[in-house]
Parts: structure tokens; sequence; C-alpha cells
């Protein structure tokens, strides 16, 4: 889905790559629909790294298109290193994390043409990436380790 939406936006004629990091089993059908598609110029297929914060770090965008997705470790991980973030506001996970419009974009389910255009401003929009980008980072710090500890604490001290 996101290489389906990536063809559509036109941030990969403004020189704009994709990193996808990581492989498994549909990797030759994304090798194809990118040939197909002729897409890769604009597109990379890493294989995975054990230095991912680096590649949050250097993303101007992290884009999730899960179509079911419990807690979103990536988004956070990816807003705990300043990277705006755009997903599918599927059940149980990316609204918890994401402020929509504040510190990334939520999309509707399944809303291609939506996302394609939120994706389009994101990489049109330095104001705005930077604006997400401090918004995401001040976001995570609620799932930081000394944050969740804290509210365990706190349920603990109070119960009976």
């Amino acid at each position: 889905m996101l290489l389906r939406i990536w063809s559509l936006a036109n941030c990969k004629d403004n020189g704009w790559v994709l990193k996808i990091i990581g492989e498994g089993e549909l990797e030759n059908d994304l090798v194809d629909f990118i040939a197909d598609n002729n897409l890769s110029p604009s597109v990379s297929i890493m294989k995975p790294t054990s230095n991912i914060i680096e590649e949050y770090r250097s993303a101007s965008v992290f884009c999730l298109t899960s179509i079911m997705e419990g807690f979103g470790l990536v988004l956070v991980e990816a807003m705990a290193n300043s990277t705006p973030c755009i997903s599918f506001d599927v059940p149980s996970g990316p609204a918890d994390i994401i402020d929509d419009n504040i510190s990334g974009f939520l999309i509707n389910d399944d809303d291609i043409d939506v996302y394609v255009q939120k994706l389009e401003a994101l990489c049109h929009d330095d104001q705005l990436r930077l604006n997400f980008s401090r918004r995401a980072y001040l976001k995570s710090k609620r799932f930081s380790d000394e944050s969740v500890y804290e509210a365990f604490r706190s349920i603990f001290q109070t119960a009976p």
C-alpha cells in the first residue's frame, strides 16, 4: 500500500526518496511493483539495520500504512527521534500515539487519496514538518520509561 501511495504522490518528482528498511516474504513483490511503476529512482529497499535510530533521525517523515496495528512502537520510536509521522487511523494504536494535525497525521482507514494529500503536504512544507517534529518529540515523552514507571507506581500506590 505504501508503494501505491508513493506512486501517486508527487514527492518523488521533487527529489524525495522513499526508504523501506527490512526484508520479508513479500520483498520480491515490492521489487516488481517498483520496476513495473518506474519507481526505482525514488525508492530504496534496504536490509535491516542495527542502527535504526540513525535512520529515524535522518528521516524527514515516517509513514505507517498498516491495516491492523496494536501499540505502534515504531511510531513512538520515530517520534522520540523527532520524526513526523503519518498513519492510517486503524483500531487500537496510532490514535493513542499521534495527535492528528498536531504531532502528525492520522488518515481514515484505507483513504489513500487523503494519505497522498497529507504526505504531499509534509513533503512540501518545511515549517509543518518542523512543527510536527517538535510536537512528536514532546508527545513521545508520554511513553518514556520514566513516564510509564510513574504511571504504574501511581496505580500501585493507590491500590487498596
